[in-house]
This record gives structure tokens, sequence and C-alpha cells, in this order.
């Protein structure tokens, strides 16, 4: 079977159309980020991050502190490029494989190189203002994630949320002409 692929910035609004979808037409869904935090407790993930990044970013228990490792590594590009490259394979080799039409939800689906597992690709488009309004952390990540105009263009389609009732009312108009097409 084949995953729709639900892409955009921060605050977009991915995870409020999976769960719209997922109540209409009953679709499992996978979060990049639950794969992401999940991989930041495998042995050898927090071995690597320690030694690459900072041994400062593991807690007493040997864990990872995601929030030390988080300011760390949107202060870093260089940082940030090598937890990339050490998490990446790591969520490509966690991620399962569907058995029935399924939604993977997350903004980095381009940059992990899970596009090709995913038979079309949904933008979930917000404007800034209202990103910021409803969640101002987004302000430190927003600088570190691809621009609204390349997330736009990375989709096969685009959802705008401007309003609660015009997301759910455009979301499911657009997975139900996408359902009769999955193969």
């Amino acid at each position: 079977m084949t995953w729709l692929g639900i892409i955009g910035r921060v605050g977009s609004g991915k995870s409020t159309v999976a769960s719209l979808v997922h109540e209409a037409f009953g679709l499992p869904v996978v979060e990049l980020d639950h794969i992401g935090w999940a991989v930041l407790e495998l042995p050898d993930v927090i071995a690597a991050i320690a030694q690459q990044i900072s041994p400062d970013v593991r807690q007493p228990n040997g864990q990872i502190d995601r929030s030390r490792l988080g300011r760390i590594v949107f202060q870093d590009p260089v940082a940030l490029a090598r937890l990339n490259s050490i998490s990446h394979p790591a969520i490509c080799a966690q991620l399962p494989t569907p058995t029935t039409p399924s939604l993977l939800v997350g903004a980095l689906i381009d940059e992990i190189g899970l596009r090709n597992r995913c038979q079309t690709i949904v933008t979930v488009d917000r404007a800034d203002a209202d990103i910021l309004a409803s969640n101002p952390k987004a302000a430190r990540i927003l600088p570190h994630q691809a621009s609204r105009d390349m997330f736009q263009a990375r989709g096969d389609w685009v959802l705008h949320n401007t309003t609660p009732d015009q997301l759910r009312t455009d979301a499911l108009a657009l997975f139900k002409q996408l359902l009769s097409t999955v193969h």
C-alpha cells in the first residue's frame, strides 16, 4: 500500500489535517516527529549525538535531553546538519511499511528522503502571523525550515489553513478525492 504525505512548516496544521482525515476515513497516521523522538532513545543514536554534537546533551540517566539538544542545533547549523545525518537514516529504518493507505505526517519528508515512498504530498500552508499567534515557540524553529514558498512548491496539493471550518471542508474534500485514486 502507500503513504499519503502531509508536509508543512511548524504550526501549519499538519497534525490537525491528519486528525480530521483519520476521523473521517479511518486512515492510520504516522507522525515523523514521534519516530524522531523515539530514535533519540536508541543507544547508537545517543552515542553518535554525544560524540558528534556534544556530550552535554545527555541527562544523568544517559538519555538525550531534547530541550538542550534543540538549543544547540537551532543555534549552530553545523550541529543541526550532524543531527540530521545521524537521525534521518534511523528514522527511515524505523518507518513501517503501510498495509493500507496511510498518512505520513512531517515537515521533513523531503529532507529525510521519504518523498519516493509517498504516492502524493499535501502541503498545509498557514501565514506566519497565524503560526506565531498560536505557537510562539515556532519563532525559534521557522528560520531553520524551508520557506513557505518552498513548502508550497513541494506539495502536489496545497491546503490553506485560514480558518478551522475552511481547513476541515477543504481537507476532507481533497482526501476524499485522493482516496479514490490510491493504489
